[in-house]
């Protein structure tokens, strides 16, 4: 007669081993899940195609996905001066998968001409790498009437509303120039809104509008080719690339100094620093690859490098710094 089977009693060595193996299995998981980043990482630009802001993005996405060895698409979610593409990333989830390239326009003017900004870039967007910039200038149609900046604000001056500017949206960075000269000498220069700089640009060329004010990125291929003429560049000096036109300093209006900046690489907050740590680290190798120069010096942005930390630091004086100018320009919040 067989005798009733026992069950077997576990000794310190068992549980000895299924501690291991427990052990064994979380690393495992743990090291599943700091593979990063493993599949295709999305990059918005809160702007239209062609516009400054998306293609100051396509000077690095390539160089950016080879240093981390995923492909990096570009996406275009523009609307809102902005704002719609910003709100996409800043509520999409902080796993890296998501980043968005910001500019000057959509990073500092838009929230600061917004009577409730939809969000506050210092908290909402953890700064990854700062590319680089390029001057802002005011264009006009080759055969214009107008061969100065001072000519064209004498001409509004003495024809208040007969003025139009053909902008890519409110609160970017030429509509902000535009009106800050607007507000230093009382004119009344309307702005027409367009989806894009080259929608802007194409207004202006077809004579729909009298003035355009952009980065080089957008309108230094038509100042070239001579589709436009240039008036002044908004900075204290002039542009390498175009050394001819004249720095609205040397215009006698220094106020206008705003010089544009864009595909500034920025993640949603909450992002772990391990995940930021790869992109900064890759972001750098990108920037100053030299083809990416290159390609961004063909597209009239002077690349300037920055990390993180000196991203932030440079947000940190350049916010206050805008609002104090469009609080003494007076400039009304929508």
């Amino acid at each position: 007669m067989n005798k009733p089977s026992q069950a077997r009693r576990f000794d310190r060595r068992d549980f000895l081993k299924l501690g291991m193996a427990g052990v064994g299995a979380a690393a495992l998981g743990a090291h599943a899940q700091e593979v990063y980043p493993s599949r295709a990482i999305e990059l918005v630009v809160p702007w239209g195609p062609g516009g400054s802001g998306d293609l100051s993005a396509r000077a690095y996405n390539d160089t950016l996905g080879r240093a981390l060895k995923v492909p990096i698409s570009v996406v275009n979610r523009a609307g809102g001066s902005g704002v719609a593409g910003i709100n996409y990333v800043v509520h999409a989830k902080n796993d890296g998968y998501t980043l968005l390239a910001g500019d000057q326009a959509c990073i500092v003017i838009s929230p600061l001409l917004m009577k409730e900004p939809a969000f506050d870039p210092l908290k909402d967007l953890v700064p990854i790498a700062y590319m680089g910039s390029s001057c802002s200038v005011f264009a006009v149609r080759a055969d214009s009437q107008f061969t100065s900046l001072n000519q064209l604000i004498d001409y509004a001056k003495k024809n208040p509303g007969k003025l139009n500017n053909a902008v890519a949206g409110f609160g970017t960075a030429g509509q902000f120039n535009t009106e800050i000269l607007s507000s230093h000498n009382n004119l009344n220069i309307v702005s027409i809104p367009f989806k894009s700089g080259p929608e802007a640009v194409t207004a202006v060329i077809g004579g729909h509008a009298d003035l355009v004010a952009s980065s080089f990125i957008t309108l230094g291929p038509h100042i070239k080719s001579g589709r436009l003429r240039a008036l002044a560049v908004s900075s204290g000096r002039r542009f390498p690339a175009f050394p001819d036109i004249p720095t609205t300093t040397e215009a006698g209006h220094p106020y206008v100094n705003i010089v544009y900046w864009g595909g500034a690489l920025f993640a949603p907050p909450g992002t772990s620093q391990r995940v930021i740590s790869v992109l900064a680290s890759a972001a750098e190798k990108a920037f100053n690859d030299p083809q990416v120069i290159e390609r961004a010096r063909n597209a009239y942005i002077d690349v300037e490098y920055k990390n993180g930390a000196e991203l932030k630091k440079y947000l940190d004086v350049e916010i206050p710094r805008t609002a104090k100018i469009i609080n003494d320009a007076k400039m009304e919040k929508s």
